[in-house]
């Protein structure tokens, strides 16, 4: 319950054009995650790209919680897609979100 706190307040201090940029920058790196997939790969996770892009364009939009939408999951969303798609560039994270 604090961790989720202070996920929560670490994103809450940041500023509004803070908050944009953050999510505008996350979205950079999912979609530069999946461009350097092999085809293969990028079939298997085009879906979970797609939506969390428009995920991460919602937030950039508008950067606050929403009814069923966290800031906080977005970012732990976006962090977990490029760990998961590219793990070799992780591998040295060992680094697991639950």
């Amino acid at each position: 319950m604090q961790l989720e706190y202070a996920k929560q307040t670490t994103l809450t201090c940041l500023t509004y054009q803070q908050r944009q940029l953050l999510f505008a920058g996350l979205q950079s790196e999912v979609n530069r995650s999946f461009c350097v997939l092999d085809p293969q790969a990028q079939r298997r996770w085009a879906t979970a790209a797609q939506k969390l892009t428009e995920i991460l364009e919602f937030f950039e939009r508008a950067p606050q919680d929403a009814e069923g939408c966290s800031m906080v999951k977005a970012v732990e969303l976006a962090c977990e897609f490029t760990i998961q798609a590219i793990p070799s560039e992780y591998e040295y994270a060992n680094v697991t979100l639950h």
